[in-house]
């Protein structure tokens, strides 16, 4: 799994985010960029190349909470493989697949966003 998760993030950094000038390190950025990317794609992409896309861009959104949030990857049995930030699960490939089908509803960029107040939120509720 780590291994075809890193390919995928090494695509996305090589081919998309390079060539963008967004650097692959800057997190929020690059989450940004994907996003408005997705939005773009929708309507040129047909079934086939949705789940390849929404797979490969998944990683990427993963990695990218899991670096920018200190989270780790998870495979959870029922939704797939997903990251965990401090006890928040969270499913990017589903979620970017999501995107890709529904746009803004769904959008990658405030889920990555978001994250920071569903942890507050949470740690409130344990209090």
């Amino acid at each position: 799994m780590a291994a075809a998760i890193q390919g995928n993030v090494q695509l996305v950094q090589d081919e998309l985010l390079k060539e963008a000038g967004v650097a692959p390190d800057n997190w929020p950025d690059a989450v940004l960029y994907l996003s408005d990317f997705l939005d773009r794609q929708r309507a040129r992409t047909d079934a086939a190349d949705t789940e390849r896309l929404a797979q490969t861009i998944g990683c990427y959104l993963g990695e990218a909470i899991v670096q920018h949030y200190d989270g780790q990857w998870v495979l959870d049995e029922a939704q797939g493989v997903g990251v965990d930030v401090d006890g928040l699960h969270a499913f990017p490939l589903n979620k970017t697949a999501k995107h890709l089908r529904n746009g803004n509803d769904d959008n990658i960029n405030s889920f990555f966003s978001v994250i920071p107040k569903l942890l507050e939120q949470r740690k409130e509720r344990q209090e």
